[in-house]
């Protein structure tokens, strides 16, 4: 059909055959589960994960000048404005666009 599938409810938890999918919780949380177990949660800070995050990329979010970390060519790129300004090898070497400021050996 169309339109919207609405339910009202203080909670509402999404049920398999023997465990718990997920659950909405009126004024709290959103969790939501991988073979019974919580592994994701939003709080009043955020969003809580339980185990690894895994993607393609990060973006921290700055407006139109976001922060962003990749991987390219086996290399973590870390982009800002859609500038690469710094680049992590596997060896370990680093590549630093700009200035280098250290605070002790290098």
């Amino acid at each position: 059909g169309t339109g919207a599938l609405r339910i009202t409810s203080n909670q509402l938890e999404v049920l398999g055959t023997s465990e718990t999918l997920a659950k909405f919780i009126d004024d709290g949380a959103v969790e939501l589960y991988h073979n019974d177990s919580k592994k994701i949660e939003t709080t009043s800070a955020g969003v809580d994960v339980t185990g690894t995050v895994q993607g393609d990329s990060f973006t921290l979010d700055n407006s139109s000048n976001d922060w962003v970390f990749s991987v390219s060519s086996n290399k973590l790129v870390i982009s800002y404005a859609g500038t690469a300004k710094m680049e992590l090898d596997t060896s370990g070497n680093l590549k630093v666009t700009g200035d280098v400021t250290a605070f002790g050996s290098i």
